[in-house]
């Protein structure tokens, strides 16, 4: 999947526009992942899962990402 396949999937509400992880980077992050040909990662926050939607994508493998604010920021979504 391509990281534009990934962002016309994964709608961020306009509302929401204010996350960390813009499109831009998470294509940069995509690209690095993919460059360094990196297959084990590990993600402190998650968010909305814009990065780590790319970086399983560039990976092709599984990831990690863990969240103490996931339920009460993020309502688990």
């Amino acid at each position: 999947m391509t990281p534009q396949e990934i962002n016309n999937i994964l709608i961020v509400d306009d509302i929401l526009k204010s996350v960390p992880i813009k499109t831009e980077d998470a294509e940069f992050i995509y690209n690095f992942v993919k460059e360094k040909k990196v297959n084990k990662t590990l993600e402190t926050g998650f968010g909305h899962g814009r990065s780590a939607a790319h970086i399983i994508a560039a990976s092709n493998s599984k990831h990690v990402a863990m969240d103490p604010f996931q339920e009460s920021e993020f309502n688990n979504t």
